[in-house]
């Protein structure tokens, strides 16, 4: 009886020591991926592979430093604190190309676009219908971001350029800005568009980016990090291509774990998920956009530089050439 008690406690500590020894081996086979993200919707390709676990699955162990903007992300996240990948939108990109010769960024996957995740909006009380309104008003903006170009071509092609005063605001304080009257409008983008259209209501007039721009949310990193880890950047978008097939087979439970992630509720992030177009490309378009934007930043000054760069430098194709052939689009 002794014996036989003594070699179960045997088998048991046997049992628990491989355990051990298997969960620190699975550890130490994960590889140390850093992703420094900004909180938005569109995004939400990475939030369902993290939710799901796809990243472990392709033998990735991924941190998440967040920041207030994908300019953040990639201007603190990348350039000063040494994360390998972040998300941001296609401004940061271009600013960087042109500004930064230390870091050069590669963009490694479009993750999400949008055509009307960004608007402006004033209120009708303040006697704001239409674009003509909008002279000698002051609007908001998240300088040297996307809705600062957003914001520029729609001043143009209204015919309000040097007609309204901008005022520089981080992304988080428009809708306190709007609501409190501080400034006329605000240039913003999801989530915080949602948050405004439920304060506002009907007291809201929106001039969308329909027909003027389309938003992209990209995957990028240094170019010296992807080509020195060619394999560790397939399994990300391996991971972010099995998010983007979750999405469109389980759209429900999608919002459910984005929200959870973001903190949102379900009915805030339903309102902006049917704008968005979540899948991975690379995309032809998405190179005339980094051109256009690189004209405005050279012709407002935003750079010292005068020449557009070479954008297909700053595009690392392989990965996605790997992962899913069919959604590269752009001419070599």
């Amino acid at each position: 009886m002794k014996k036989t008690f003594l070699m179960i406690i045997f088998i048991i500590v046997i049992v628990s020591v491989s355990s051990c020894t298997m969960e620190q081996t699975n550890s130490k086979e994960l590889e140390q991926v850093t992703i420094a993200e900004a909180g938005q919707p569109i995004g939400a390709l990475l939030y369902i592979a993290l939710e799901n676990n796809y990243f472990e699955e392709e033998g990735l162990n991924v941190t998440i430093k967040s920041y207030t903007s994908g300019k953040d992300s990639l201007n603190i996240g990348i350039i000063e604190e040494n994360a390998n990948f972040a998300t941001t939108a296609e401004t940061p990109i271009v600013l960087n190309s042109l500004n930064n010769k230390d870091k050069e960024i590669s963009v490694i996957a479009t993750i999400g676009t949008a055509k009307e995740n960004m608007a402006i909006v004033a209120k009708k009380e303040s006697g704001i219908f239409s674009s003509n309104d909008l002279n000698g008003k002051t609007i908001a903006v998240t300088a040297n971001t996307n809705a600062a170009f957003f914001l520029d071509v729609f001043l143009l092609f209204n015919d309000l350029v040097d007609k309204v005063n901008i005022e520089n605001e981080n992304p988080e304080a428009m809708v306190d800005l709007l609501i409190n009257n501080e400034v006329d409008a605000v240039t913003a983008w999801n989530p915080h568009l949602t948050k405004i259209q439920q304060e506002l209501g009907e007291n809201a007039t929106y001039f969308s980016t329909e027909g003027i721009y389309t938003w992209t949310w990209n995957m990028v990193s240094t170019t010296e990090y992807v080509t020195q880890n060619p394999d560790i950047t397939k399994k990300l978008l391996t991971a972010l291509y099995k998010a983007e097939i979750f999405v469109n087979e389980k759209p429900d439970e999608s919002i459910a774990k984005v929200a959870d992630h973001l903190n949102l509720a379900e009915d805030e992030l339903e309102a902006a998920w049917d704008i968005l177009n979540l899948e991975l490309s690379l995309e032809q378009s998405f190179l005339v956009l980094l051109e256009d934007q690189s004209r405005w930043a050279i012709e407002n000054e935003l750079t010292d530089a005068v020449e557009i760069p070479n954008y297909l430098d700053n595009i690392y194709l392989d990965a996605l050439d790997e992962v899913k052939p069919s959604s590269v689009g752009i001419i070599q």
